[in-house]
């Protein structure tokens, strides 16, 4: 029995980075996301940036997470 592909979506996927300010950059002026939301922890020192297309059709979601 063959997988049905056309079936998948994209959902979500986290990226460990360290320079936001670099990354950001990338996925919003080169790749055309949208940054849909940030969370910082002081007390843990991490910071999570989530991105994702405005395009209703595109149900991904990109997590970048900084720790430190």
């Amino acid at each position: 029995m063959a997988t049905d592909i056309s079936k998948y979506r994209y959902n979500h996927t986290m990226y460990r980075i360290k320079d936001p300010k670099a990354s950001l950059k990338f996925y919003t002026e080169i790749l055309g996301m949208k940054l849909l939301d940030e969370h910082h922890s002081n007390e843990s020192k991490f910071s999570l940036y989530f991105l994702g297309y405005e395009d209703p059709a595109s149900e991904g979601l990109v997590r970048l997470a900084r720790q430190g």
